[in-house]
């Protein structure tokens, strides 16, 4: 007996063994049961594991079909999953005419009590890049086995920063009025420079040890729920970082965009929606890289967009989230991009997703939004668009290069959305020109901004820092460390003692709108009537059944007195009103003043 206990032992160590050399990566690590999809595609990658046949005997679960590439060291496994299968261990056995192993794959329980908590024109996000916001593990600055370890004194270097980090000051950004936060990637990226940033992903399964942990990943969402955080995780599927094991070992040939020689982009999405562009500018645009170590995939092969959108699935029913922003949307194919968002939604109806599309003209964005009427027939399935048209008229009003009338003129070309409500807009991001540098460090024009992105339609973003009156025009300048959030830094801008007058002044400023902001129904969702910009001077009200917000913004260097004929449409409606920036009671509305180069938020009253 003893005997034959011993060689079982023998036995199954040896079969773990051989899984153990065979297979060297399985992906996703785990699935669910109770999914609306009842398909899963499981990639078995490992040494001519191709040549093996797979099966497993499990109840309501099968094998449908299996799928093999130009490599033979991938496999490509599809499970049906009946919906009322049982959550359990599955054994999945893989044999050839030599060999016979068999290893375990985890079916989880799906959370039927989990719905994500989608933004709406009623949130404000707060954009984060983790590595330069806060240290709050020091531990993980360096990881063994990992490229770039922490050094402060380069500027494209990897600084420490991290999700504990973001979470010890989840408070102060809630205090500030914002009600979610859009972290940079924040996935795996071991790359030998330049990783700092997150776009170029190494692992889609795993947080960048260097960040935290998975569980450390998703206590910080936990944590940030609990505060009335709502937490949006950016994705990338355009491209990925270039020592991920896919380079070395494709799992097909036409996994990844080839060219003859390296090939970049041409980065003008213009050529998508075009009617007149050429098939090589298309192709170019969709499949050119978009730099030499970040090798761009092919969403045409319905392998790769099967392992993308069920990495999605993956981490919003692992981690719960409650948005996705997708890097470079327009750079990805357009039907695959319509086909992740609708299986999204057949598992979580109300996630948000907004999709980063970077062209300053509305007619462009509008493309991509969904309800547009095209003419090429697409019809999109993105419900939110970054409002980049926007962004880029902010910068050209407060440079001075245009009036402020350009700022009404993109706004009326909202007819070309059928919701603008739900756009993203913002001043600055990660990607462009701090918005306090681009307004030559002048506060009132960082206070106009503020007012209108605060007090217009839309989702409004703010990037980290800005309340601080953070700048810079560089990628690294823009991500610089945020004071304070590393114990040896001599400033702690994240205290009221840390901050110079002048940042105090922005920071309260900020804080007092958008705290205003979280409780105004009629900002989120009331009407828009604006007026033709007169004396440089742009005046709009929102308004609904129940109350109404007067928004006066004066770029002139004179005082500007609003001509009550021109607006009495709906001033004759309201008798008094009061200042939300300064407080003051306005008795007379027939006598409203707008100082040079300044802003008023005005709550209008009844009788």
């Amino acid at each position: 007996m003893i005997k034959k206990v011993i060689i079982l032992i023998i036995f199954f160590l040896c079969v773990n063994i051989k899984s153990q050399e065979t297979i060297k990566n399985i992906e996703p690590p785990f699935w669910w049961v109770g999914m609306e999809n009842c398909k899963l595609q499981l990639m078995l990658h490992g040494n001519d594991i191709a040549k093996y046949e797979p099966s497993l005997k499990y109840k309501d679960v099968k094998i449908d079909s299996v799928k093999r590439t130009d490599n033979p060291n991938y496999l490509f496994v599809f499970i049906n999953i009946a919906k009322d299968a049982e959550a359990g261990i599955v054994k999945i056995t893989l044999k050839n005419n030599e060999t016979e192993f068999s290893f375990n794959y985890e079916l989880k329980l799906k959370n039927k009590q989990f719905k994500p908590n989608p933004v709406t024109s009623a949130d404000a996000v707060y954009l984060i890049t983790p590595d330069r916001f806060v240290n709050g593990n020091k531990e993980n600055d360096s990881i063994e086995g990992y490229f770039e370890k922490a050094d402060r004194s380069n500027i494209k270097f990897r600084h420490g920063g991290d999700i504990a980090g973001i979470k010890s000051k989840l408070d102060f950004i809630k205090d500030m009025g914002f009600t979610a936060i859009w972290p940079m990637p924040m996935l795996q990226s071991n790359m030998p420079i330049y990783s700092y940033h997150g776009y170029s992903i190494t692992n889609y399964y795993n947080i960048d040890p260097r960040y935290g942990s998975n569980e450390e990943y998703l206590d910080l969402i936990k944590e940030s729920h609990k505060k009335g955080i709502k937490v949006i995780q950016d994705m990338v599927f355009n491209q990925f970082g270039d020592t991920h094991f896919w380079t070395k070992d494709l799992p097909s040939k036409d996994w990844i965009h080839v060219w003859p020689e390296f090939t970049y982009s041409n980065f003008d999405g213009t050529v998508i929606p075009d009617p007149h562009s050429s098939t090589y500018d298309k192709k170019r645009m969709t499949q050119g890289w978009f730099d030499k170590w970040m090798p761009d995939l092919n969403q045409e092969n319905p392998l790769v967009t099967n392992y993308l959108i069920q990495n999605t699935i993956w981490w919003v029913e692992y981690a719960g989230i409650d948005g996705i922003r997708m890097d470079t949307y327009q750079y990805n194919y357009k039907e695959c991009m319509n086909e992740w968002i609708k299986r999204i939604k057949a598992e979580y109806p109300d996630l948000f997703i907004v999709g980063e599309v970077w062209m300053n003209y509305p007619e462009i964005i509008s493309y991509w939004k969904k309800g547009t009427v095209n003419h090429d027939g697409f019809e999109s399935e993105l419900e939110s668009i970054t409002d980049f048209p926007i962004q880029a008229t902010l910068a050209h009003v407060f440079t001075g290069q245009q009036s402020i009338y350009e700022l009404y003129k993109v706004i009326s070309r909202d007819f070309l959305y059928k919701d603008p409500k739900t756009n993203l807009i913002f001043a600055d991001n990660h990607d462009v020109t701090r918005f306090f540098s681009y307004t030559e460090k002048d506060i009132n024009k960082y206070k106009q901004i503020i007012t209108f992105l605060a007090t217009t339609r839309g989702i409004p973003q703010i990037y980290y820092g800005t309340e601080i009156l953070m700048t810079g025009h560089s990628h690294e300048e823009i991500r610089a460390d945020y004071p304070g959030g590393w114990e040896e830094d001599s400033v702690d801008a994240f205290t009221a003692n840390g901050r110079t007058e002048l940042q105090s002044e922005a920071y309260e400023f900020l804080v007092k709108l958008f705290k205003w902001r979280k409780n105004q129904e009629v900002i989120h969702s009331g009407d828009l009537i604006h007026f033709i910009p007169y004396n440089n001077t742009y005046v709009y009200f929102r308004e609904n059944e129940k109350n109404c917000v007067l928004v006066a913004i004066n770029n002139s260097n004179n005082d500007v007195e609003l001509e009550y004929d021109r607006h009495k449409e709906i001033l004759n409606k309201y008798s008094s009103g009061r200042n939300v920036i300064t407080d003051e009671n306005l008795n007379d509305l027939k006598k409203i003043i707008v100082k040079a180069r300044n802003e008023i938020v005005v709550e209008l009253y009844k009788n």
